[in-house]
């Protein structure tokens, strides 16, 4: 099983999207951060699910409940990294 490490840049994202979450989404407030804890335990047992959609392997996976892709990188066999949380309605993709 690989740890799953959280970028700074992911890291602000995350806070960002839950407390915009908690203030607008009442009948689900912790959405965020189950959806996030589901997924680390799925990158953190399994990252190679996902087939790499940019240069230097990084790879999403979509979160579908809350609409936002989880960018990531497997750094080796012990460290998947997070490098960012970006809604799945923008047009553009994320600058990694």
């Amino acid at each position: 099983m690989r740890a799953v490490e959280v970028s700074p840049r992911a890291a602000r994202e995350i806070d960002r999207v839950e407390e915009w979450w908690w203030e607008h989404r009442p009948k689900a407030p912790g959405a965020v951060a189950d959806d996030l804890a589901s997924a680390f335990e799925l990158l953190a047992e399994r990252a190679e699910i996902k087939a790499p959609v940019a240069s230097r392997g990084i790879r999403r996976l979509y979160l579908s409940r809350i609409r936002y892709y989880l960018y990531y990188r497997i750094r080796d066999e012990r460290v998947v990294d997070v490098l960012s949380l970006w809604h799945a309605s923008r047009d553009d993709e994320p600058v990694l």
